[in-house]
């Protein structure tokens, strides 16, 4: 038997009855593109309403791999569909890979731009990580803060591995916490972690929507 292909399934929230035309379309065309055998690995995406990202924001805003930031980013002052917010977050994309019978790797990789100083609070970052019979594991972090010049020159602020540390909470749960440097207003921070975890029954959860406004959020799940 040969061994199963992996093919990409978009499930996308949309507007309007016109995009859930276009998106039943290409939705065929995946599948039908996909050899047997093969498991469809479905992707969750957020879209917002197009009617909200006029102006700076592209109108299909993607994601961008760690330390890619965006010219619109930098442009970015306030929030167009919430002209209120103290930051915004730019992405927030998770990738989850499931070894039938072993183990599952969580990869979780957030950006968000600070656009008031209440919002400096957001570079105290705290990731959970169930660490009785030691069924999690972070195995990899990695973050970083960027504040632009006047001339254009973009500064980087690596977190160092000092800067970060455990917390334990209780005999079931403990927070991997750090803080980013050179944070304020205009800042744009980012990180990047993964957890390999041996417990094989339970997907990490997932919000779309959060207390600040998000531009692009997306999950992936790569089952074999």
């Amino acid at each position: 038997m040969r061994r199963p292909q992996y093919c990409w399934i978009p499930i996308v929230l949309w507007e309007s009855n016109t995009d859930l035309v276009a998106w039943k379309r290409m939705h065929k065309r995946y599948t039908q593109s996909c050899a047997y055998p093969t498991i469809a690995l479905f992707l969750f995406l957020y879209a917002l309403p197009l009617q909200c990202l006029a102006g700076i924001i592209p109108e299909q805003p993607k994601g961008h791999s760690y330390g890619d930031i965006p010219e619109w980013a930098w442009q970015l002052d306030t929030v167009p569909f919430d002209q209120g917010a103290a930051a915004v977050i730019l992405q927030d994309i998770g990738y989850v890979r499931l070894d039938y019978g072993q183990s599952m790797s969580f990869r979780r990789h957030v950006r968000i731009k600070i656009l008031r100083p209440e919002a400096i609070s957001l570079a105290d970052v705290l990731i959970p990580v169930y660490q009785q019979d030691n069924l999690e594991q972070l195995t990899s972090l990695k973050a970083a803060s960027y504040n632009r010049t006047a001339q254009g020159q973009v500064k980087v602020q690596k977190l160092k591995r000092k800067q970060s540390y455990r917390i334990n909470r209780d005999k079931h749960w403990q927070e991997q916490a750090f803080s980013l440097p050179a944070v304020r207003a205009g800042t744009i921070i980012e990180y990047r972690y993964t957890i390999l975890s041996e417990n094989i029954a339970f997907l990490e959860s997932w919000d779309f929507q959060q207390d600040y406004p998000v531009i692009f959020s997306q999950i992936n799940v790569q089952i074999p």
